[in-house]
Formats: structure tokens, C-alpha cells, sequence
């Protein structure tokens, strides 16, 4: 699910700006984030990080700076089923515009 929402977002981009125009591009990290003392979760965390950039309109990209929290968001349904502490967080990383 959470792919398909990325890959329209970027097809839509893609196909909604001229070929001339000027890129606005955010690279983005999405990870889990979780609250343990077990250091093997926070290594496999790392490991399943996912990078990828999007297209974006000049007005977000001039309101986001890199370090920015795009996502924070608890994950219900594990701490209910597994009583585990963790959250979803996506943050930018890195700007470029590409021309």
C-alpha cells in the first residue's frame, strides 16, 4: 500500500511538470524508530531504512528544510498485538533541484 501511494505520487510528479521546468527534488528516509533496549531491533532498523527522492512544488520545497519530520506516527497495532513501542518516521535528507 504504502509503496503504491509512492509510486503514483512520483508517476504523478513526473507527468505534471513540464520537461523545461526546473526540479524541485526532496530525498526522504523512512524508517522505524522503536523504544527497546535490545540494540539488534535498532540495527535491523537501520537496515530496513528506505531512501527516495520526489519531485515536489517550489512552495513545499522552499518550506521544508533538510532534518525536517515529514512523519511521526505511532504504530497502534503493534503495541496491541505485540506490546512494542515503535513509530513510523520519514524525514528529509537531503534537496537538489535538477534541471
Amino acid at each position: 500500500m504504502k509503496n503504491l501511494l509512492i509510486a503514483s505520487l512520483l508517476v504523478f510528479s513526473l507527468f505534471s511538470t513540464p520537461a523545461f521546468a526546473e526540479r524541485y527534488i526532496l530525498k526522504f528516509e523512512l524508517k522505524q524508530a522503536r523504544l527497546s533496549l535490545n540494540p539488534i531491533s535498532h540495527i535491523r532498523d537501520k537496515i530496513n531504512a528506505i531512501e527516495f527522492e520526489l519531485p515536489v512544488d517550489k512552495e513545499f520545497y522552499d518550506s521544508i528544510d533538510v532534518g525536517d519530520l515529514i512523519v511521526d506516527k505511532f504504530r497502534a497495532g503493534s503495541f496491541v498485538l505485540r506490546s512494542s513501542f515503535s513509530n513510523w518516521r520519514m524525514s528529509v535528507i537531503n534537496k537538489r533541484i535538477a534541471k
